[in-house]
């Protein structure tokens, strides 16, 4: 008969654990430490869970629990080994069957799983990475939710570090919901007794409540910068989707595109979401966004990203002139430093925009630009529209076409021509490399290979050559 405390069941299966590391004699001693995991009491289910961990931790690393045997192969026919392997693997299997129903324990502090996962000093990325497959399971994913939940709600800033930070957003980014449109949830592990809780369980409103939550409260901290870029990263697709309603995240999302450099072009895509499609209120959003326009846009490795967005931004031909007009004459501007491979993109950006709104034509198609003394662009103007750029030209484009890369210059004497109807696609061109116009170069066939600029008359080469001074021909 058990202890009141679980004291002297503790120590005893302490004192198990011990006698199975010694030898294998005493492997019996876990089916004892089995049996007592089948008691309510914490304290004691507490000592097991710890004890299983350090067990079939050494059993794992020591290989024994691997066992490769025929199929057909009957168990009066193994050997001494292979029977203790098959015994091992039968408990190990055991074990896990009652840790599984331990994750519906009313205490909190059985899941350890949870507290393991979000630990504060070590990295568990890895391991969260091996954890996603029983997150698939509805029962497990609630469970873990309102844990981590209640976990993070009890911290403040001062006792949070980054590694516990980055340990919940690794496991924020493995949760995940069934995509079809099923309101009732009914993949779960292990099976329920039906009262109230179990209808929680069940409820996907239910869960996405708390995943909102959940989402909120963690972006209430000061997250480090790698963990800031994660986050904006994946809430478009991954988070936005099942949140109750992604308008939560206003707040986050306009500070964020607050803070200027590679935050807040991550933080253009929900933002873009949130203004498109759920109606957010966002007065100041162009002129935030042509303050992106700016040269070290040309070299993030968010390139792509930022300008397939810009561009859907800017698609609207019910946009002022001026504006639309502005940001052509910055990105020319910029563009004038900017590396090979970010002008095949540039260049083909500022000709859809002129392409989509004909009052900006003037700006390659001036009568008179004889008139102009000198640039009305103002680049140090906030505002796109109080810069003047209408009223400039893209003088810019005609100073590439003499560019040294045969591609870039093709593209900006395209300018010359008559406008077409339809837009350059920006797919392919969005990630386009330098290593993608070497490798174009490269495969060019050519009958003659230049190897002097200008081309030598006799063999001592030009008359103004200092060899002739050396030397005469007879």
């Amino acid at each position: 008969m058990e202890d009141s405390d679980g004291t002297c069941v503790v120590a005893q299966i302490e004192k198990n654990t011990r006698q199975c590391f010694q030898s294998r004699k005493h492997a019996n001693c876990l089916l004892d430490i089995i049996a007592y995991s089948e008691t309510k009491n914490k304290v004691i289910l507490l000592a097991c869970i710890r004890s299983f961990h350090r067990l079939f931790a050494l059993y794992l690393s020591s290989g024994e629990l691997f066992l490769d045997i025929p199929n057909d192969l009957k168990e009066a026919d193994l050997k001494k080994e292979e029977k203790y392997k098959l015994w091992l693997k039968e408990r190990y299997e055991e074990t896990i069957a009652k840790l599984i129903q331990l994750v519906h324990h009313e205490n909190l502090n059985v899941k350890r799983v949870v507290l393991t996962l979000t630990s504060a000093s070590c990295d568990s990325t890895a391991l969260i990475g091996r954890f996603k497959e029983y997150l698939s399971y509805d029962d497990v994913r609630y469970h873990l939710m309102r844990i981590l939940h209640k976990q993070i709600i009890s911290k403040t800033q001062d006792t949070v570090s980054d590694t516990y930070l980055n340990n919940v957003e690794a496991l924020l980014e493995q949760i995940d919901f069934p995509s079809d449109e099923m309101e009732e949830l009914n993949h779960f592990l292990t099976k329920y007794p039906e009262n109230e809780n179990t209808e929680k369980v069940k409820s996907k409103d239910e869960q996405r409540k708390i995943y909102t939550n959940l989402w909120i409260d963690f972006l209430q901290f000061k997250l480090p910068n790698c963990v800031y870029k994660k986050v904006l990263t994946i809430l478009h697709d991954k988070v936005m989707p099942n949140l109750t309603n992604p308008l939560y995240l206003s707040d986050f999302l306009t500070a964020s595109y607050d803070i200027g450099g590679a935050i807040s072009l991550l933080a253009l895509n929900s933002l873009f979401l949130l203004v498109h499609k759920h109606n957010l209120g966002y007065p100041d959003f162009y002129e935030k966004l042509y303050a992106l326009f700016e040269p070290g846009v040309l070299h993030v490795k968010y390139r792509a990203r930022f300008f397939y967005l810009a561009d859907q931004f800017l698609s609207s031909t019910h946009l002022p002139s001026a504006m639309v007009a502005a940001f052509a004459k910055k990105l020319a501007r910029i563009s004038l430093t900017a590396p090979a491979s970010a002008l095949t993109i540039t260049i083909p950006f500022i000709y859809n925009l002129i392409n989509r709104h004909p009052n900006c034509k003037i700006l390659i198609h001036r009568e008179t630009p004889e008139d102009l003394q000198e640039d009305a662009y103002k680049i140090e103007e906030a505002d796109p529209v109080k810069s003047k750029a209408i009223e400039s030209s893209l003088w810019e484009l005609k100073t590439l076409q003499c560019h040294f890369h045969p591609d870039v210059a093709k593209k900006a004497k395209r300018i010359d021509q008559p406008l077409v109807k339809n837009d350059i696609s920006l797919g392919i061109l969005l990630e386009t490399s330098y290593s993608d116009l070497y490798g174009k170069e490269t495969k060019k066939k050519v009958k003659h290979a230049p190897a002097n600029f200008n081309p030598p008359k006799g063999i001592t080469g030009l008359p103004s050559d200092k060899l002739n001074l050396c030397w005469t021909l007879d």
